[in-house]
C-alpha cells in the first residue's frame, strides 16, 4: 500500500534513494499480523530479553546465534527500541484509560487481587543513563563521539499478594514495573496497576518500603485512590532497612566500645523480629539521648 507521493518543496533535489516518489509505503498486512520493524513479535521479543538481560549486546548476540538467530548489534538494538517504545506507549493508553474511567465516576471492573491481601512496595535505585554528544570528533577507532553518563534514580514498583501466614502467595504473579521519573510519576503507575489488579477490592493492602520521605508523603494518596480504610491500609518499614537504620544509629552513640555496640545491636535487632517494636523505640530514644556522651 503505497503513500501518495508528497508535493516537492523548494530547496535542493534531494536524492530517491531505493524508496521511490512515495517513501517506504505502509504495510497493512504486516500491522494486522503483528509485525513491525521487519520482525515478527515473537522475534522481537525474544531479541529485547537476551538485550536487556546479557551484560553487553555481544554477550545477547552469542545467546541468539545458539539458536539460531543471526542478527548484528545494530538490528538487535533497533528491535529493542522499537519494542520498548511500543509497549510504554500501550502501557500509557491503558494507564489513561482506566483514569478517563475514575474521573467519569464509574467504577473499576474487577481483578484477580479482589479479596486478596496485596503488598505493594516502591524503592528507588542508580542507574547511568549514556547521553552521546550530536556533534564533535568522532573516536578514530570506535566511530563514537564523547558522551555524557549521568546519574539517574529509576523509581521501582512491586506488588505480590500472601496468604493468612504472611508467606508470599505463588499463585498470584509478582508485579513489576518501574519509571525513569519522579516520584508523583511512580506513585501513578503503582496505582495504576492496583487499580488494573482488581485492589480496591482487596481484603488488605500493605506498603513495605524504607523510610524516604517521597514514598511515606503519598501512602495517603494511594490508600485514597483505592478507596479503602485506614484499618484495611497499614505502612510497615521493610526488615533490611529497618536493621540497617538500628545500625546507623548505634554508630552515633559515642564511649562505646565495639562490643558494646554489637551487643546492643544484637538486643534491638532480636526485639524487632519478635514484634517488640515499641520497645525498640524507648530503647533508641535513650541511645539518641546519650549520643554526645
Amino acid at each position: 500500500y503505497l503513500l501518495t507521493v508528497p508535493p516537492r518543496r523548494p530547496g535542493p533535489k534531494r536524492k530517491r534513494g531505493k524508496r521511490g516518489k512515495g517513501g517506504a509505503g505502509i504495510y497493512p498486512g504486516l500491522a494486522a499480523l503483528g509485525i513491525f520493524g521487519n520482525a515478527t513479535p515473537a522475534l522481537s521479543a525474544e531479541v529485547a530479553r537476551e538485550v536487556t538481560e546479557a551484560n553487553s549486546v555481544q554477550v545477547a548476540l552469542a545467546s541468539l546465534s545458539q539458536r539460531g538467530l543471526e542478527l548484528g548489534a545494530e538490528p538487535a538494538l533497533r528491535l529493542t527500541y522499537l519494542l520498548a517504545g511500543r509497549a510504554l506507549r500501550h502501557r500509557e493508553e491503558w494507564m489513561t484509560a482506566q483514569e478517563e474511567l475514575r474521573a467519569r465516576g464509574e467504577s473499576l471492573p474487577s481483578g484477580p487481587l479482589a479479596g486478596k491481601r496485596v503488598v505493594i512496595s516502591l524503592d528507588g535505585g542508580r542507574v547511568r543513563l549514556r547521553v552521546p554528544a550530536l556533534s564533535g570528533r568522532r573516536n578514530e577507532k570506535t566511530g563514537h563521539r564523547k558522551y555524557e553518563a549521568p546519574w539517574r534514580e529509576p523509581k521501582l514498583v512491586t506488588i505480590y499478594t500472601v496468604g493468612p501466614d504472611g508467606k508470599r502467595d505463588h499463585s498470584f504473579p509478582v508485579v513489576l514495573d518501574g519509571v525513569l521519573d519522579d516520584a508523583d510519576a511512580a506513585v501513578r503507575l503503582l496505582i495504576a496497576h492496583l487499580w488494573r489488579q482488581g485492589a480496591h477490592e482487596a481484603a488488605h493492602v500493605t506498603l513495605v518500603a524504607d523510610g524516604a520521605d517521597w514514598i511515606w508523603n503519598r501512602a495517603k494518596q494511594i490508600r485514597t485512590a483505592l478507596g479503602l480504610t485506614e484499618a484495611q491500609f497499614t505502612e510497615v518499614v521493610d526488615w533490611s532497612h529497618a536493621t540497617e537504620y538500628l545500625g546507623e544509629t548505634a554508630k552515633k552513640r559515642r564511649g562505646w566500645t565495639e562490643q558494646e555496640r554489637a551487643a546492643w545491636l544484637s538486643m534491638a535487632t532480636r526485639r524487632l523480629h519478635d514484634g517488640e517494636a515499641e520497645q525498640v523505640f524507648l530503647e533508641l530514644a535513650v541511645l539518641l539521648d546519650g549520643a554526645a556522651e
